[in-house]
């Protein structure tokens, strides 16, 4: 599981991998969070401007925290947690980075 920050007012959303489970690790699930970044970098969104007119939005940033059962922990709370800590040190090292927790939480 990952929350993600820097979309549009750093809104942040939880996702959880389709291939959760003992046999993913954490080296799966960065690899899958750097995909997910760099597709958002290279998004070009066509949007209508305030004056009618169209503009595309891109050069969109995200900076993505990954935490996994049982590595970082086995509750939700514990989960959220590290996940948590780890996008912010993506975003505390100028964004636009995926991090992993670090070590493992209480259960």
């Amino acid at each position: 599981m990952g929350l993600f920050g820097g979309f549009a007012a750093a809104t942040e959303a939880l996702a959880r991998s389709p291939r959760a489970g003992p046999d993913a690790d954490i080296a799966q699930s960065m690899l899958v969070a750097e995909r997910l970044r760099a597709r958002i970098a290279e998004l070009s969104v066509p949007t209508i401007d305030p004056l009618d007119e169209v503009a595309d939005v891109t050069g969109q940033t995200a900076s993505i925290g990954v935490a996994g059962k049982p590595w970082h922990g086995t509750v939700l709370d514990v989960l959220l947690h590290a996940a948590d800590v780890a996008v912010r040190a993506a975003k505390a090292s100028g964004g636009n980075a995926v991090r992993a927790a670090g070590g493992r939480g209480d259960r």
